[in-house]
Formats: structure tokens, C-alpha cells, sequence
């Protein structure tokens, strides 16, 4: 029997880890992506722990965990890379990962760091230039020791080029959901987030990490207001009425709005739409007119414009350099 496209697709994640790693970090990451494997369609998937030399990794209280392999015997494409913190400072004893980890970022893999795995990732080159944020502790010799990188150490979550960084460990399982679902899909990531971060209420339904990080104000009455967004999406949404929905005035909502994430409810929509769209647009097989229609827009045309003025280039352009490529080239 001819298998599905989707039943025939595979995945791997590298758990990463550096000599003295944070032994959390690495069973977390573990723990959160196998659990995603159990209830993705059928792979095979493949969530693999590996060492500089696919020895045992001596983590902090000298624990030591096993590797399931070496960086040397990762020669197929891997979809995601996620880097375990370390203990201190890299040193010279990491520069065979991180020449390892500029190799995989450059054949297209996901980078995924939280905490002092952003160091690593820093110190790989592949943070030059892009957004990125990183254990507010030790935001002051990250600079210091990387200064083309533009840290934004008060940001929970940091998304740029296809790395992503998180501030410490509740952060980076937010970040390790949203990363299952562009594995995965949503309804994978969202049974990983109700099964094992109970107490964190969150939506994972936008795979985008930047909507993640806005949402990490503190207004509770304007989280909800997003979380209603990004469910809602999909339909037309007028501000009055999303006001009295909420038991705001149009102009109430748009000033506490604005103050808690710095955009206005219009615009945060459009980037929530545009974001959602661009990901359905190098991901799946749809036409550009149904990709419209799932992200709200009735008018093709109007859909095709707004996407040009996000992101520089019509959405019949994504739609066209998309055909026939790889889920690793498409990124």
C-alpha cells in the first residue's frame, strides 16, 4: 500500500551537549521531543543525545548521561539541532561542536538554545548580526565576549535566521513546544504543552517564536486578548467588536494593547496572519488562494499586497520556490 506523504515523513532532533553540560537541560529537551514522537504520525523520528566523541557527558554534580552518538556519526540531515546549556563558559574543549553546529545551521537545520546555550551557539558565528537574548546573568559577558550579535537579554524568547534563543529553562520549554509544532504540527504540539506544562497556559497553536516572546508583559487582560488572536485569526475580526468582546472600548483596548506589547491590535493581527501565511506558504501544499483563506483574508489580491508590504516579495514567489524543495531547503 502507498504510504501518505505525511505517514512517509521523518524527522531528527540532536539534543546537543558540550562537556559539562546542565544535566536539566538536556533531559528536558529529551523528555519534551520524545513525547512529541509518540504521537506524531508515523516517522520514523528520531531524538538522538550527542557528545563531542559519543562518550558519556560528565554534566554538573558529576551525572553523567549517556550519548547515543558522536557529532562525527551525524551524517544525515538533521531538522533540529537543540544545544544543552553548560555549565560556565565554553572553552577551547567545544570547538569541535561548534564548528559541528555552524556546519548543520548552514545544510539548513533549526537551532534551538535556552539559557548558556546561547554561548555556544554565539560562539559557533551563526548569531552575527541577528536577534538573539540569553541567561539574563550572563548578558553582560555575552556582550563583552560577542558584540556583532544584538542581544535583548530582557526578551524571553528570540527567533532570527532560523536560530532560536530562549533566557533559562521556562522559557526554553516554550520554545522546545513551539519548535514541536513545526515539526509536527499543532495538534502534536499542543497534547506535548497539556500533557507536561500544565501550569504554563499557554496557546501553541502560531509556530512563530516571536508571538511567544509578546506575550511576556505581564497584563493578563491583554493576554488574553492575544491568545483570542491567534485562535481567531482566521476570521474577520473588526476592532469594535473585539472590544466589546473583551468589555473594553475600541479605544481602551488599543492604548493598553499597544503599551503591554508595542503594536497596535491591527497590526499584531497582520503580523500574526502574514507570519501563519509565510509558514503555510513554504511548508504545504496549498494554492496561494487557500492559503489566503486560512489566514482570514476573503480577497486574494488584498492578501497578496499585504504579504508584499511584510515581507518584501508576493506570496506567488514563496509559492513557486517552494515546489520541490526539501522541508530543510524550504527553511
Amino acid at each position: 500500500m502507498k504510504q501518505t506523504e505525511q505517514s512517509a515523513q521523518e524527522t531528527t532532533v540532536v539534543i546537543l551537549c558540550p562537556p559539562r553540560a546542565v544535566a536539566m537541560s538536556i533531559a528536558l529537551a529529551k523528555d519534551l521531543f520524545w513525547a512529541a514522537t509518540l504521537i506524531a504520525p508515523a516517522g520514523p523520528h528520531r531524538v538522538l543525545i550527542a557528545s563531542t566523541d559519543g562518550e558519556p557527558i560528565c554534566c554538573g554534580g558529576n551525572t553523567y548521561i549517556d550519548a547515543d552518538c558522536g557529532i562525527d556519526d551525524l551524517q544525515d540531515t538533521v531538522d533540529l539541532v537543540w544545544v544543552a546549556g553548560v555549565w560556565g563558559w565554553p572553552g577551547q574543549q567545544t570547538a569541535a561542536i561548534e564548528s559541528w553546529l555552524a556546519r548543520a545551521h548552514d545544510a539548513g537545520s533549526l537551532i534551538g538554545a535556552a539559557g548558556t546555550a546561547t554561548t555556544l551557539v554565539a560562539s559557533a558565528g551563526i548569531l552575527d548580526g541577528r536577534l538573539a537574548t540569553t541567561y539574563p546573568q550572563a548578558a553582560a559577558a555575552f556582550v563583552e565576549h560577542f558584540p556583532a550579535v544584538n542581544l535583548e537579554p530582557t526578551r524571553a524568547l528570540t527567533a532570527a535566521g532560523g536560530v532560536f534563543c530562549a533566557q533559562g529553562i521556562n522559557s526554553g520549554a516554550d520554545l522546545a513546544v513551539s519548535l514541536i509544532e513545526r515539526l509536527h504540527g499543532p495538534r502534536v504540539a499542543a497534547s506535548v504543552a497539556d500533557d507536561y506544562l500544565v501550569d504554563f497556559h499557554r496557546s501553541y497553536r502560531v509556530t512563530q517564536v516571536e508571538f511567544d516572546a509578546a506575550r511576556y508583559h505581564g497584563h493578563a487582560d491583554i493576554l488574553d486578548v492575544q491568545l483570542w488572536l491567534e485562535t481567531h485569526y482566521d476570521h474577520p475580526v473588526q476592532l469594535s467588536r473585539l472590544a466589546a468582546h473583551f468589555s473594553m472600548s475600541p479605544r481602551t483596548l488599543t492604548r493598553r494593547f499597544h503599551s503591554a506589547t508595542g503594536e497596535l491590535p491591527t497590526e499584531y493581527l497582520t503580523r500574526l496572519r502574514m507570519s501563519v501565511a509565510d509558514d503555510l506558504l513554504r511548508n504545504h501544499r496549498l494554492t496561494v488562494s487557500e492559503v489566503a483563506r486560512r489566514v482570514g483574508y476573503t480577497n486574494t489580491g488584498a492578501f497578496s499586497d499585504a504579504y508584499l508590504r511584510a515581507w518584501g516579495r508576493r506570496p506567488s514567489a514563496i509559492r513557486t520556490s517552494a515546489k520541490g524543495g526539501n522541508r530543510a531547503g524550504d527553511r
